[in-house]
């Protein structure tokens, strides 16, 4: 008995949405025109790239487009795109950057310039937090070789895919642990979670500081 081609038609597939069937292949696989709700171009699809259990079609190909799209000259929120530099570890494409609030310029990955930011992260720095930073020694304080402002920052930079200081996402899924103390450098690979790593960095770095007889004073004097 022959089979009946599932009706696709009015069903939606991510940014998809299934219009109407129109004809099929000379392989005889179904083909069904779709609205693409990302872009909102049309486009013709097999009904089974679709409906595949492992790696569906869920848009018309414009989000791969997007993110290989070359941003040099582009104005995003308030960032001028300068020029492409290079590509990180993870496959983003990294571009320097001006930022109209602050003037400076630095390199930012493409997933973060197309998040249209309001600021280059010059916003942050709030009177409170810079009067903080004051007390510390933060204007680049170093002290006996050891700069006391990065071992005692706790958030990540700006660019920073975990969102965890000193713990970077290889290409195979793992992470990357590293700290650096009077220019000693440790890293180490392999871990699986994002949390073993600060786990490590964190136990590392104190041995560091231990080892050169380095203190952080938890509540700096007014």
């Amino acid at each position: 008995m022959a089979r009946h081609p599932l009706d696709l038609t009015g069903k939606r597939f991510g940014a998809l949405e299934v219009l109407e069937a129109t004809g099929r292949t000379p392989k005889g696989a179904s083909l069904w025109r779709c609205l693409c709700h990302r872009c909102g171009a049309e486009t013709v699809i097999e009904g089974q790239r679709l409906t595949a259990k492992k790696s569906p079609k869920v848009d018309c190909g414009c989000a791969y487009r997007d993110k290989r799209a070359d941003l040099t000259g582009k104005t995003i929120g308030v960032l001028d795109v300068l020029k492409y530099t290079r590509t990180s570890q993870n496959g983003d494409r990294l571009y320097l950057c001006r930022c109209h609030l602050c003037g400076a310029e630095k390199e930012l990955p493409a997933s973060t310039i197309r998040a249209k930011l309001t600021s280059c992260g010059c916003r942050q720095y709030s009177s409170e937090r810079m009067e903080s930073m004051s007390r510390m020694g933060v204007a680049v304080a170093i002290v006996d070789g050891a700069n006391i402002p990065a071992l005692a920052r706790k958030e990540a930079n700006a660019t920073s895919h975990t969102c965890v200081r000193g713990v970077t996402r290889l290409n195979d899924g793992t992470y990357l642990a590293r700290c650096q103390v009077r220019g000693e450098r440790w890293w180490q690979g392999g871990f699986c979670s994002i949390e073993t790593a600060k786990t490590a960095r964190d136990k590392k770095q104190k041995e560091l500081m231990d080892k050169y007889n380095i203190e952080l004073d938890p509540q700096p004097p007014d």
